[in-house]
């Protein structure tokens, strides 16, 4: 089972004691510029898609692939986990994070349950399957698809990053690890899921490689590209870089994607080089699919 590294249990135990006020001025300063984006973002978010359908879209795509639903438990957060119906053991398992999923309700609230309008990362599984037909494990994000009594809109607003949402993923990965026999992962994280997944490599040794579908890999990029206010994160992002030169990256973008456009990945890329990094490649996808559309392109 793999620890954590001493520098992430101290910025967890830093975070864990953040006070109410900070978190507010967190949250206050982001919402106050991030609204009309993550409006963009999540396409329809800015009106009221009741949850039973959003259900009703995964179980379609559970059915249609023959997948499990699960709940793993952690000491911070419940996760939903799809899987194959298989209890064999894996020597390398192929995960995918889902994206941040309905952040917002309507023009000022945010969302009281962030669960996809559709399940973004299912459908990248589908694609994926065409073309290499291997097993392949879902995640959504804390709070989707599930009741947990420890969600609250910071953790799908400003606190989305936060050591404690961190620490669910390492849990998750650990108990996945056990009961499959599991030596490495290879992780695929859309849009969001990409900088869990980018993290996660950071703080483990038994990752891989790990692919980014419209991949937010720098918040702070992402940010000053929009002109919207910071998340909270624990790390730098050249930090991160540096701790996961042993990972094999590929980051696809899409020439239509106005969200996470490939500027910022070049951007990323380029970064990594200047620190002499050459294990990141990029693919950019010239079919014009927009931000949500762009697993129909793999």
């Amino acid at each position: 089972m793999t620890m954590m590294s001493t520098q992430y249990q101290v910025v967890y135990a830093l975070n864990s004691r953040l006070s109410q006020s900070l978190i507010k001025e967190y949250e206050k300063a982001w919402l106050s510029q991030a609204f009309f984006l993550l409006c963009l973002i999540f396409l329809t978010a800015c009106t009221s898609v009741h949850i039973s359908s959003r259900y009703d879209a995964l179980e379609s795509e559970l059915t249609a692939q023959g997948l499990q639903a699960e709940v793993l438990t952690t000491n911070q957060f419940k996760l939903y986990l799809a899987r194959p119906d298989i209890f064999n053991p894996i020597e390398e398992m192929n995960l995918i994070i889902e994206g941040d999923g309905l952040a917002w309700r309507n023009r000022y609230t945010l969302s009281d349950n962030p669960t996809p309008l559709e399940p973004t990362g299912l459908f990248i599984a589908r694609q994926m399957k065409l073309r290499k037909p291997l097993p392949y494990f879902y995640l959504a994000r804390p709070c989707q698809y599930l009741n947990d009594q420890k969600c609250t809109p910071h953790y799908w607003s400003v606190l989305r990053y936060s050591p404690e949402v961190l620490e669910s993923y390492m849990q998750a990965l650990d108990q996945l690890k056990l009961r499959y026999g599991v030596k490495n992962f290879s992780i695929l994280g859309f849009s969001g899921g990409a900088y869990i997944a980018f993290v996660l490599s950071a703080l483990r040794d038994d990752i891989s490689n790990v692919t980014s579908v419209a991949g937010l890999m720098d918040p702070e990029s992402w940010n000053d590209f929009h002109d919207s206010s910071a998340f909270y994160l624990p790390f730098e992002n050249d930090v991160l870089l540096k701790k996961t030169k042993h990972v094999s990256f590929t980051h696809i973008c899409s020439d239509a994607d106005n969200i996470l456009p490939c500027s910022l990945a070049q951007k990323f890329t380029a970064d990594a080089k200047v620190l002499g990094l050459t294990n990141h490649d990029i693919v950019i996808l010239n079919g014009g699919y927009e931000h949500e559309d762009i697993w129909a392109g793999l």
